[in-house]
This record gives C-alpha cells, sequence and structure tokens, in this order.
C-alpha cells in the first residue's frame, strides 16, 4: 500500500498520522457517544461506501458493526467525480449511543 502521509500538507502544529488501513472505500467516521476506556470499547465508527460499518475500539481492533446495508449491488468500480451510491454518512446520537447511517441510491 501506497503512503500518502508524504503527498498530504497540514496546518502548522497539527502531525498526519495513519491509523488502521484495509479498509473499503471509506466514507464518514464518527466518535463512539462514550467514553469508557476499557479496551473493547467503541472509539469510533467508520462508513464504508459498499454497505458495511466498522467499529475501532480503545484498543485499535477493527470489527464489522453491521453489513449487507444495501439492498441493491453499488456501480462498481467507483470512480470519482462520478457521484456516490451507497452508506454515505454516520452520525451518532451522544446521550443514548444510537447509531444513524445514510443510504443514498
Amino acid at each position: 500500500m501506497k503512503d500518502l502521509r508524504a503527498e498530504w500538507s497540514v496546518f502548522p502544529g497539527f502531525e498526519l498520522s495513519l491509523m488502521k488501513n484495509g479498509f473499503d472505500l471509506p466514507v464518514n467516521l464518527a466518535f463512539a457517544a462514550n467514553s469508557e476506556k476499557n479496551s473493547d470499547a467503541p472509539l469510533l465508527y467508520l462508513t464504508e461506501l459498499y454497505g458495511q460499518i466498522k467499529v475501532i475500539t480503545q484498543d485499535w481492533r477493527v470489527h464489522t458493526f453491521a453489513d449487507n446495508l444495501l439492498n441493491y449491488e453499488p456501480k462498481k468500480p467507483f470512480l470519482p467525480g462520478m457521484g456516490e451510491s451507497g452508506v454515505t454518512g454516520i452520525c451518532i446520537e451522544p446521550k443514548t449511543g444510537d447509531i444513524f447511517s445514510l443510504k443514498f441510491i
């Protein structure tokens, strides 16, 4: 996998670092509503365009939170600038921790 960090620029005082890799068209992420510090507690949730939500736990392990979220076969291959179709958004209700995702057809 090509390391893209050398091609990115950031504002002074900030640092760019690779958290995890191996995702299939990651689109959005949302940090978990809880502040638990045990290793298997969710840290953040990440949507993959073609129908999955992954959860990264406090110990940086990746798990599938939900899959098969699309009731159609998305158009492949993904071509930048040609529009998106799939799971395109995610948000977490801060008090309850309920997770909402957006599917765009």
